[in-house]
Protein backbone atom coordinates (compact mmCIF):
# COMPACT_ATOMS: atom_id res chain seq x y z
CA UNK A 1 0.00 0.00 0.00
CA UNK A 2 2.90 2.41 0.98
CA UNK A 3 4.81 2.09 -2.41
CA UNK A 4 1.09 2.32 -3.92
CA UNK A 5 0.93 5.97 -2.70
CA UNK A 6 4.60 6.64 -3.37
CA UNK A 7 3.65 5.77 -6.94
CA UNK A 8 0.75 7.99 -7.32
CA UNK A 9 2.35 10.54 -5.99
CA UNK A 10 5.14 10.25 -8.11
CA UNK A 11 2.72 10.49 -11.13
CA UNK A 12 0.69 13.15 -9.76
CA UNK A 13 3.71 15.26 -9.81
CA UNK A 14 5.13 14.62 -12.71
CA UNK A 15 3.02 17.16 -14.57
CA UNK A 16 4.61 19.89 -12.30
CA UNK A 17 8.21 19.13 -13.12
CA UNK A 18 7.41 19.95 -16.96
CA UNK A 19 6.24 23.53 -16.34
CA UNK A 20 6.32 26.38 -14.19
CA UNK A 21 3.59 28.29 -15.44
CA UNK A 22 0.98 26.10 -15.66
CA UNK A 23 -2.15 25.93 -18.04
CA UNK A 24 -5.06 26.55 -15.24
CA UNK A 25 -7.16 29.76 -16.71
CA UNK A 26 -7.57 31.31 -13.57
CA UNK A 27 -3.95 30.77 -12.16
CA UNK A 28 -2.75 34.09 -13.63
CA UNK A 29 -5.63 36.34 -11.52
CA UNK A 30 -4.53 34.68 -8.40
CA UNK A 31 -0.50 34.93 -9.26
CA UNK A 32 -1.43 38.44 -9.68
CA UNK A 33 -3.28 39.24 -6.21
CA UNK A 34 -0.78 37.66 -4.23
CA UNK A 35 1.55 40.56 -6.22
CA UNK A 36 -0.40 42.99 -5.70
CA UNK A 37 -0.32 41.85 -1.57
CA UNK A 38 3.37 41.32 -1.35
CA UNK A 39 2.92 44.95 -2.26
CA UNK A 40 1.50 46.25 0.87
CA UNK A 41 -0.19 48.90 -0.64
CA UNK A 42 3.42 50.41 -1.69
CA UNK A 43 5.12 51.00 -4.75
CA UNK A 44 3.61 51.16 -8.85
CA UNK A 45 0.70 49.08 -7.84
CA UNK A 46 -0.30 50.97 -5.26
CA UNK A 47 -1.94 53.63 -7.38
CA UNK A 48 -4.38 51.30 -8.85
CA UNK A 49 -5.10 48.34 -6.36
CA UNK A 50 -6.05 48.34 -2.34
CA UNK A 51 -4.64 45.58 -0.26
CA UNK A 52 -5.90 44.66 2.96
CA UNK A 53 -6.17 41.38 5.63
CA UNK A 54 -9.77 40.45 5.41
CA UNK A 55 -11.81 37.17 6.13
CA UNK A 56 -13.47 36.28 3.43
CA UNK A 57 -15.32 32.78 2.76
CA UNK A 58 -12.58 32.30 -0.18
CA UNK A 59 -9.51 33.02 1.38
CA UNK A 60 -7.23 29.82 1.95
CA UNK A 61 -4.65 30.23 -0.37
CA UNK A 62 -4.43 33.98 -0.08
CA UNK A 63 -4.19 33.89 3.98
CA UNK A 64 -1.54 31.56 3.38
CA UNK A 65 0.65 33.43 1.43
CA UNK A 66 -0.01 36.51 3.78
CA UNK A 67 0.66 34.21 7.20
CA UNK A 68 3.93 32.77 5.52
CA UNK A 69 5.36 36.52 4.86
CA UNK A 70 4.95 36.58 1.10
CA UNK A 71 7.55 33.85 0.53
CA UNK A 72 9.36 34.59 -2.65
CA UNK A 73 7.78 34.43 -6.50
CA UNK A 74 4.11 34.10 -6.24
CA UNK A 75 4.81 32.25 -9.70
CA UNK A 76 6.30 29.77 -7.82
CA UNK A 77 4.32 29.90 -4.96
CA UNK A 78 1.24 28.75 -7.10
CA UNK A 79 3.03 26.47 -8.21
CA UNK A 80 3.68 24.55 -5.31
CA UNK A 81 0.49 24.78 -3.53
CA UNK A 82 -1.11 23.45 -6.95
CA UNK A 83 1.51 20.70 -6.57
CA UNK A 84 0.34 20.37 -2.54
CA UNK A 85 -3.16 20.21 -3.65
CA UNK A 86 -3.30 17.40 -6.26
CA UNK A 87 -1.33 15.30 -3.56
CA UNK A 88 -3.62 16.39 -0.84
CA UNK A 89 -6.76 15.44 -2.76
CA UNK A 90 -5.62 12.23 -3.50
CA UNK A 91 -3.91 11.63 0.29
CA UNK A 92 -7.49 12.93 1.40
CA UNK A 93 -9.36 10.01 -0.24
CA UNK A 94 -7.28 7.39 0.88
CA UNK A 95 -7.46 8.63 4.65
CA UNK A 96 -11.33 8.52 4.28
CA UNK A 97 -11.31 4.86 2.82
CA UNK A 98 -8.82 3.80 6.00
CA UNK A 99 -11.42 5.43 8.33
CA UNK A 100 -14.56 3.75 6.40
CA UNK A 101 -12.84 0.49 6.35
CA UNK A 102 -10.78 0.43 9.36
CA UNK A 103 -7.76 -0.47 6.90
CA UNK A 104 -5.62 0.69 4.09
CA UNK A 105 -7.37 -0.96 0.94
CA UNK A 106 -5.83 -0.77 -2.39
CA UNK A 107 -9.01 0.23 -4.36
CA UNK A 108 -8.99 3.82 -2.48
CA UNK A 109 -5.79 4.78 -4.69
CA UNK A 110 -8.10 5.27 -8.05
CA UNK A 111 -9.18 8.20 -5.58
CA UNK A 112 -5.35 9.76 -7.37
CA UNK A 113 -7.73 9.74 -10.62
CA UNK A 114 -9.58 12.86 -9.25
CA UNK A 115 -6.40 15.11 -8.36
CA UNK A 116 -6.77 16.95 -11.88
CA UNK A 117 -10.47 17.63 -11.88
CA UNK A 118 -12.41 20.16 -13.56
CA UNK A 119 -12.11 22.79 -10.71
CA UNK A 120 -8.32 22.29 -10.77
CA UNK A 121 -7.74 22.70 -14.23
CA UNK A 122 -9.81 25.36 -14.16
CA UNK A 123 -7.64 27.11 -11.43
CA UNK A 124 -9.77 27.35 -8.61
CA UNK A 125 -6.99 27.69 -6.56
CA UNK A 126 -8.54 28.53 -3.13
CA UNK A 127 -11.42 25.85 -3.59
CA UNK A 128 -8.92 23.05 -5.10
CA UNK A 129 -6.79 24.00 -1.82
CA UNK A 130 -9.72 24.22 0.55
CA UNK A 131 -11.35 20.94 -0.31
CA UNK A 132 -9.22 17.74 0.99
CA UNK A 133 -9.07 19.49 4.34
CA UNK A 134 -13.13 19.05 4.17
CA UNK A 135 -12.59 15.64 3.42
CA UNK A 136 -10.34 14.89 6.13
CA UNK A 137 -12.81 16.95 8.55
CA UNK A 138 -15.52 14.29 7.42
CA UNK A 139 -13.47 11.15 7.73
CA UNK A 140 -13.18 12.90 11.80
CA UNK A 141 -16.75 13.28 11.81
CA UNK A 142 -17.07 9.51 11.24
CA UNK A 143 -14.71 8.74 13.87
CA UNK A 144 -15.96 11.54 16.42
CA UNK A 145 -19.50 9.20 16.54
CA UNK A 146 -17.53 7.37 18.83
CA UNK A 147 -17.34 10.57 21.10
CA UNK A 148 -20.23 11.71 23.39
CA UNK A 149 -22.10 14.39 21.66
CA UNK A 150 -21.29 17.67 23.30
CA UNK A 151 -17.76 16.68 22.29
CA UNK A 152 -18.61 16.37 18.67
CA UNK A 153 -20.18 19.70 18.76
CA UNK A 154 -17.86 21.52 20.18
CA UNK A 155 -14.75 20.19 17.66
CA UNK A 156 -16.72 21.15 14.46
CA UNK A 157 -17.81 24.66 16.28
CA UNK A 158 -14.20 24.97 15.68
CA UNK A 159 -13.53 23.28 12.37
CA UNK A 160 -16.53 24.80 10.32
CA UNK A 161 -15.50 28.63 10.93
CA UNK A 162 -12.26 27.74 9.79
CA UNK A 163 -13.04 25.53 6.80
CA UNK A 164 -15.80 28.41 5.79
CA UNK A 165 -13.21 31.17 5.90
CA UNK A 166 -10.88 28.54 3.39
CA UNK A 167 -13.76 28.42 1.46
CA UNK A 168 -17.36 28.24 1.06
CA UNK A 169 -18.14 25.75 -1.23
CA UNK A 170 -15.40 23.29 1.06
CA UNK A 171 -17.45 23.67 4.15
CA UNK A 172 -20.60 22.94 1.90
CA UNK A 173 -19.01 19.64 1.11
CA UNK A 174 -18.39 18.75 4.49
CA UNK A 175 -22.30 20.08 5.61
CA UNK A 176 -23.61 18.04 3.00
CA UNK A 177 -21.67 14.94 3.99
CA UNK A 178 -22.72 15.26 7.28
CA UNK A 179 -26.36 15.84 6.16
CA UNK A 180 -26.51 12.57 4.21
CA UNK A 181 -25.13 10.77 7.22
CA UNK A 182 -27.38 12.18 10.19
CA UNK A 183 -30.17 11.08 7.56
CA UNK A 184 -28.79 8.10 6.94
CA UNK A 185 -29.13 7.39 11.10
CA UNK A 186 -32.54 9.12 11.37
CA UNK A 187 -33.78 7.07 8.99
CA UNK A 188 -32.38 3.50 9.94
CA UNK A 189 -32.78 4.33 13.96
CA UNK A 190 -36.11 6.03 13.20
CA UNK A 191 -36.00 8.21 17.37
CA UNK A 192 -36.36 11.14 18.77
CA UNK A 193 -32.71 10.35 20.11
CA UNK A 194 -31.63 10.38 16.45
CA UNK A 195 -33.55 13.41 15.61
CA UNK A 196 -32.09 15.33 18.84
CA UNK A 197 -28.56 14.19 17.73
CA UNK A 198 -28.60 15.01 14.45
CA UNK A 199 -29.93 18.76 15.15
CA UNK A 200 -27.49 19.18 17.75
CA UNK A 201 -24.69 18.43 14.71
CA UNK A 202 -26.43 21.08 12.94
CA UNK A 203 -25.36 23.51 15.20
CA UNK A 204 -21.90 23.63 14.12
CA UNK A 205 -22.75 25.04 10.78
CA UNK A 206 -25.13 27.78 11.57
CA UNK A 207 -22.69 30.22 13.08
CA UNK A 208 -20.79 30.06 9.32
CA UNK A 209 -24.23 30.34 7.75
CA UNK A 210 -25.30 33.02 9.95
CA UNK A 211 -21.97 34.86 9.07
CA UNK A 212 -22.86 34.15 4.86
CA UNK A 213 -26.05 35.58 5.65
CA UNK A 214 -25.44 38.80 7.53
CA UNK A 215 -22.53 39.33 4.72
CA UNK A 216 -25.13 38.93 1.99
CA UNK A 217 -27.46 41.52 3.89
CA UNK A 218 -25.14 44.30 5.07
CA UNK A 219 -22.21 43.77 2.64
CA UNK A 220 -21.87 45.89 -0.59
CA UNK A 221 -22.80 44.94 -3.58
CA UNK A 222 -20.94 42.35 -5.66
CA UNK A 223 -18.59 43.72 -8.28
CA UNK A 224 -19.22 40.74 -10.00
CA UNK A 225 -23.11 41.35 -9.83
CA UNK A 226 -25.59 38.92 -8.76
CA UNK A 227 -26.72 36.59 -11.91
CA UNK A 228 -28.32 33.12 -11.02
CA UNK A 229 -29.18 30.68 -12.97
CA UNK A 230 -29.77 26.82 -12.47
CA UNK A 231 -28.37 25.80 -16.08
CA UNK A 232 -30.38 23.24 -18.70
CA UNK A 233 -30.77 19.39 -18.28
CA UNK A 234 -27.65 19.22 -20.91
CA UNK A 235 -25.79 20.63 -18.46
CA UNK A 236 -26.32 18.13 -15.83
CA UNK A 237 -25.34 15.67 -18.22
CA UNK A 238 -22.01 17.29 -18.87
CA UNK A 239 -21.47 17.62 -15.04
CA UNK A 240 -21.63 13.98 -14.70
CA UNK A 241 -19.39 13.26 -17.41
CA UNK A 242 -16.99 15.85 -17.39
CA UNK A 243 -15.77 15.65 -13.62
CA UNK A 244 -11.98 15.42 -14.66
CA UNK A 245 -12.52 17.39 -17.91
CA UNK A 246 -10.14 20.63 -19.13
CA UNK A 247 -12.51 23.34 -20.28
CA UNK A 248 -9.02 24.83 -22.10
CA UNK A 249 -9.45 21.88 -24.77
CA UNK A 250 -6.76 23.57 -26.82
CA UNK A 251 -4.20 21.03 -26.74
CA UNK A 252 -5.88 19.08 -24.12
CA UNK A 253 -7.53 16.68 -26.50
CA UNK A 254 -5.70 13.70 -24.90
CA UNK A 255 -6.02 14.45 -21.59
CA UNK A 256 -9.54 14.73 -21.78
CA UNK A 257 -9.98 11.57 -24.39
CA UNK A 258 -8.17 9.78 -21.44
CA UNK A 259 -10.11 11.51 -18.70
CA UNK A 260 -13.29 10.50 -20.23
CA UNK A 261 -12.60 6.94 -20.58
CA UNK A 262 -11.45 6.96 -16.71
CA UNK A 263 -14.31 8.55 -15.78
CA UNK A 264 -16.61 5.94 -17.89
CA UNK A 265 -14.99 2.87 -16.45
CA UNK A 266 -15.03 4.22 -12.66
CA UNK A 267 -18.71 5.02 -13.48
CA UNK A 268 -18.83 0.81 -14.79
CA UNK A 269 -16.86 -0.26 -11.48
CA UNK A 270 -19.12 2.12 -8.83
CA UNK A 271 -22.39 0.46 -10.46
CA UNK A 272 -21.28 -2.42 -9.55
CA UNK A 273 -22.20 -1.69 -5.75
CA UNK A 274 -25.87 -1.75 -6.48
CA UNK A 275 -25.93 -4.94 -6.90
CA UNK A 276 -25.04 -7.11 -3.90
CA UNK A 277 -22.49 -9.74 -4.41
CA UNK A 278 -21.35 -8.74 -7.50
CA UNK A 279 -17.99 -6.33 -7.57
CA UNK A 280 -17.36 -3.64 -5.03
CA UNK A 281 -18.96 -3.19 -2.21
CA UNK A 282 -20.33 0.20 -0.32
CA UNK A 283 -19.73 0.57 3.29
CA UNK A 284 -23.19 0.75 4.56
CA UNK A 285 -22.83 3.62 6.71
CA UNK A 286 -21.79 6.05 3.56
CA UNK A 287 -24.96 5.07 1.08
CA UNK A 288 -26.26 8.55 2.64
CA UNK A 289 -23.06 10.94 2.08
CA UNK A 290 -22.99 9.41 -1.31
CA UNK A 291 -26.01 10.21 -2.34
CA UNK A 292 -26.29 13.30 -1.28
CA UNK A 293 -23.31 14.38 -3.24
CA UNK A 294 -25.01 12.74 -5.95
CA UNK A 295 -27.91 14.80 -5.39
CA UNK A 296 -25.67 17.87 -5.69
CA UNK A 297 -24.63 17.50 -9.21
CA UNK A 298 -28.29 18.04 -10.11
CA UNK A 299 -28.60 20.30 -7.67
CA UNK A 300 -26.60 23.08 -7.93
CA UNK A 301 -27.08 25.74 -9.99
CA UNK A 302 -24.57 26.73 -13.06
CA UNK A 303 -23.90 30.61 -11.79
CA UNK A 304 -24.76 31.50 -8.31
CA UNK A 305 -24.75 35.24 -7.27
CA UNK A 306 -22.42 36.26 -10.06
CA UNK A 307 -20.17 33.07 -9.50
CA UNK A 308 -19.48 31.08 -12.37
CA UNK A 309 -19.19 26.68 -13.24
CA UNK A 310 -21.00 26.14 -9.91
CA UNK A 311 -22.55 23.05 -10.99
CA UNK A 312 -18.81 21.56 -11.91
CA UNK A 313 -17.48 21.69 -8.44
CA UNK A 314 -19.14 18.03 -6.71
CA UNK A 315 -19.22 15.64 -9.53
CA UNK A 316 -15.21 14.54 -8.47
CA UNK A 317 -16.08 14.98 -5.14
CA UNK A 318 -18.88 12.39 -5.41
CA UNK A 319 -16.55 10.02 -7.55
CA UNK A 320 -14.08 10.25 -5.06
CA UNK A 321 -15.63 9.55 -1.82
CA UNK A 322 -18.02 6.77 -3.68
CA UNK A 323 -14.79 5.28 -4.55
CA UNK A 324 -13.28 6.09 -0.61
CA UNK A 325 -16.17 4.23 0.39
CA UNK A 326 -16.55 0.79 -1.50
CA UNK A 327 -13.82 -1.57 -1.75
CA UNK A 328 -13.23 -4.70 -3.78
CA UNK A 329 -14.19 -8.38 -2.90
CA UNK A 330 -11.90 -10.95 -2.10
CA UNK A 331 -10.22 -12.15 -5.69
CA UNK A 332 -7.55 -13.97 -7.21
CA UNK A 333 -4.09 -12.39 -6.84
CA UNK A 334 -4.02 -12.68 -10.80
CA UNK A 335 -6.76 -10.31 -11.09
CA UNK A 336 -5.78 -8.18 -8.25
CA UNK A 337 -2.90 -7.22 -10.53
CA UNK A 338 -5.08 -6.59 -13.76
CA UNK A 339 -6.77 -4.16 -11.58
CA UNK A 340 -3.59 -2.29 -9.87
CA UNK A 341 -1.92 -2.29 -13.32
CA UNK A 342 -5.33 -0.34 -14.63
CA UNK A 343 -5.09 2.01 -12.28
CA UNK A 344 -1.21 3.07 -12.21
CA UNK A 345 -1.67 2.69 -15.95
CA UNK A 346 -4.28 5.10 -16.76
CA UNK A 347 -2.90 7.47 -14.42
CA UNK A 348 0.28 7.19 -15.87
CA UNK A 349 -0.59 7.82 -19.16
CA UNK A 350 -2.90 11.01 -17.66
CA UNK A 351 0.45 11.87 -16.57
CA UNK A 352 2.19 11.70 -19.38
CA UNK A 353 -0.35 13.65 -21.72
CA UNK A 354 -1.21 16.22 -18.64
CA UNK A 355 3.30 16.87 -18.84
CA UNK A 356 3.04 17.44 -22.62
CA UNK A 357 -0.18 20.01 -21.88
CA UNK A 358 1.53 21.79 -19.30
CA UNK A 359 5.29 21.96 -21.02
CA UNK A 360 3.55 23.53 -23.99
CA UNK A 361 1.66 25.91 -22.23
CA UNK A 362 4.66 26.77 -20.22
CA UNK A 363 7.17 27.21 -23.42
CA UNK A 364 4.26 29.80 -24.71
CA UNK A 365 4.07 31.64 -21.31
CA UNK A 366 7.61 32.00 -21.04
CA UNK A 367 7.79 33.50 -24.76
CA UNK A 368 4.80 36.18 -23.54
CA UNK A 369 6.10 37.20 -19.59
CA UNK A 370 9.63 37.63 -21.77
CA UNK A 371 8.08 40.48 -23.70
CA UNK A 372 6.65 41.66 -20.99
CA UNK A 373 9.44 42.18 -18.98
CA UNK A 374 11.05 44.04 -22.06
CA UNK A 375 8.31 45.76 -23.40
CA UNK A 376 5.97 46.99 -19.91
CA UNK A 377 7.49 49.23 -17.99
CA UNK A 378 6.16 49.46 -14.28
CA UNK A 379 2.71 51.71 -13.53
CA UNK A 380 1.78 50.98 -16.73
CA UNK A 381 -2.10 50.16 -17.88
CA UNK A 382 -2.32 47.47 -20.11
CA UNK A 383 -5.17 46.31 -21.93
CA UNK A 384 -5.02 43.12 -23.33
CA UNK A 385 -6.00 41.65 -26.91
CA UNK A 386 -6.49 38.12 -28.15
CA UNK A 387 -6.69 37.06 -31.62
CA UNK A 388 -10.37 36.04 -32.51
CA UNK A 389 -9.36 33.01 -33.83
CA UNK A 390 -7.75 31.89 -30.76
CA UNK A 391 -10.69 33.18 -28.41
CA UNK A 392 -12.19 30.15 -27.58
CA UNK A 393 -8.88 28.55 -26.21
CA UNK A 394 -9.21 29.35 -21.91
CA UNK A 395 -6.16 28.83 -21.25
CA UNK A 396 -4.84 32.29 -21.73
CA UNK A 397 -8.67 34.39 -20.74
CA UNK A 398 -6.40 35.62 -18.50
CA UNK A 399 -2.96 35.33 -19.03
CA UNK A 400 -2.59 39.32 -19.25
CA UNK A 401 -2.59 39.04 -15.62
CA UNK A 402 1.25 38.14 -15.67
CA UNK A 403 2.07 41.52 -16.66
CA UNK A 404 1.44 42.50 -12.93
CA UNK A 405 3.50 39.88 -11.47
CA UNK A 406 6.04 40.06 -13.82
CA UNK A 407 6.34 44.39 -14.99
CA UNK A 408 4.07 45.45 -11.80
CA UNK A 409 1.80 46.93 -14.02
CA UNK A 410 -2.06 47.85 -14.31
CA UNK A 411 -4.28 45.33 -15.89
CA UNK A 412 -8.41 45.38 -16.50
CA UNK A 413 -9.51 41.94 -15.80
CA UNK A 414 -8.38 41.41 -12.53
CA UNK A 415 -11.05 39.29 -10.36
CA UNK A 416 -13.11 41.87 -8.26
CA UNK A 417 -15.33 40.64 -5.45
CA UNK A 418 -14.94 39.22 -1.90
CA UNK A 419 -11.09 39.16 -2.16
CA UNK A 420 -8.16 40.72 -0.44
CA UNK A 421 -7.36 43.05 -3.08
CA UNK A 422 -9.62 45.86 -4.75
CA UNK A 423 -9.21 48.10 -7.44
CA UNK A 424 -9.60 51.99 -6.52
CA UNK A 425 -12.84 53.80 -7.29
CA UNK A 426 -10.88 56.27 -9.44
CA UNK A 427 -9.97 53.24 -12.09
CA UNK A 428 -13.10 51.55 -11.77
CA UNK A 429 -14.29 52.14 -15.16
CA UNK A 430 -10.89 50.82 -16.99
CA UNK A 431 -11.42 47.13 -15.29
CA UNK A 432 -14.03 44.91 -15.53
CA UNK A 433 -14.56 42.41 -12.83
CA UNK A 434 -15.34 38.77 -14.50
CA UNK A 435 -14.54 39.07 -18.01
CA UNK A 436 -10.80 38.41 -19.87
CA UNK A 437 -9.44 39.77 -22.90
CA UNK A 438 -10.69 41.41 -25.58
CA UNK A 439 -10.44 39.76 -29.01
CA UNK A 440 -9.18 42.16 -31.59
CA UNK A 441 -12.29 42.89 -33.54
CA UNK A 442 -13.38 44.67 -30.58
CA UNK A 443 -10.71 46.99 -30.41
CA UNK A 444 -9.70 47.54 -34.30
CA UNK A 445 -12.73 48.37 -36.46
CA UNK A 446 -10.93 48.70 -39.57
CA UNK A 447 -9.03 45.00 -38.87
CA UNK A 448 -8.83 44.20 -42.59
CA UNK A 449 -9.29 39.93 -41.13
CA UNK A 450 -12.63 39.26 -42.52
CA UNK A 451 -13.04 37.05 -39.54
CA UNK A 452 -12.73 40.86 -37.68
CA UNK A 453 -16.29 41.41 -37.88
CA UNK A 454 -17.98 43.46 -34.60
CA UNK A 455 -21.08 41.19 -35.33
CA UNK A 456 -19.13 37.74 -34.56
CA UNK A 457 -20.75 36.88 -30.41
CA UNK A 458 -16.73 36.92 -29.76
CA UNK A 459 -16.39 40.39 -30.70
CA UNK A 460 -18.50 41.78 -27.50
CA UNK A 461 -17.21 45.28 -26.38
CA UNK A 462 -17.80 46.29 -23.27
CA UNK A 463 -17.85 49.75 -21.46
CA UNK A 464 -14.13 49.83 -20.04
CA UNK A 465 -12.04 49.68 -23.66
CA UNK A 466 -13.87 52.47 -24.72
CA UNK A 467 -11.83 55.51 -25.33
CA UNK A 468 -9.09 52.73 -24.80
CA UNK A 469 -6.13 54.11 -26.43
CA UNK A 470 -6.58 57.09 -23.84
CA UNK A 471 -7.12 54.83 -20.74
CA UNK A 472 -4.00 52.21 -21.47
CA UNK A 473 -0.40 53.00 -22.21
CA UNK A 474 0.61 49.69 -23.96
CA UNK A 475 -1.51 47.41 -25.97
CA UNK A 476 -0.50 43.59 -25.21
CA UNK A 477 -1.45 40.56 -27.43
CA UNK A 478 -1.46 37.47 -26.01
CA UNK A 479 -0.79 35.66 -29.56
CA UNK A 480 0.16 37.07 -32.40
CA UNK A 481 -2.26 38.88 -34.61
CA UNK A 482 -3.48 38.48 -38.00
CA UNK A 483 -2.37 41.16 -40.48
Amino acid sequence: MFLGVVLVTALLLYPFGQALYLPFTDIPNHIARHTIMAAQNAGPLSEYYTSRFVLVPNSSVDLLWQLLGYPGDPVVFSHRVMGFAAVNLFLSGVVLARVVHGRWTLWSLATGFMAFNATFLFGFQNYTFSLPFAIYAFALYLIAERWALWARVLIFIIITPVLFVMHFFAFAILGAMALGREAQKLIQARSLAALCAGLAMAIPFIVPVGWLLFDILTGPENPAGSFTSMGTLIDRVGRIMTPIYSYATAGAEQVNFTGFVIVLGLYLALGTTLFRGHGLRMAPEMWGPVIVLFSLIFLAPDWLSGVALIGIRFGFVFILVAIASSEMPQMPALRLVFILVLIFGGMGARSVYLGDWFARHDAEMRDLTSLMETHVKPGDRVIPVREPEEFGDSRKWHAQAYAVSRAQAFIPTLFQGVHAVQIRPEWKDHATPLMHANPACALFENAPHEFYSPTISNCRTESYIENWQQKFTILVAMEPLAE
